[in-house]
């Protein structure tokens, strides 16, 4: 999770981008159909770790960061 919220954060800072969007839906794990062996993989991610991990990167080099739902 710290390698993927460095990058991105790395290439927002990169391409000049001041914003970071995230697009969060409460419920999206819930009733997913690909597959059981996926299904088990998908749901063990820790989405909303990778979220705090990207705001606080991003505000600690001076991005804003907005979460809105889907």
């Amino acid at each position: 999770m710290h390698k993927v919220s460095k990058l991105l954060v790395k290439k927002a800072i990169e391409n000049n981008v001041n914003t970071i969007v995230i697009g969060l839906n409460k419920d999206f794990k819930r009733n997913i159909n690909i597959g059981k062996i996926n299904n088990q993989k998908f749901t063990q991610i820790p989405f909303n770790n990778l979220i705090n991990k990207i705001k606080y990167k991003a505000e600690s080099m001076g991005l804003n960061v907005v979460i809105t739902e889907e």
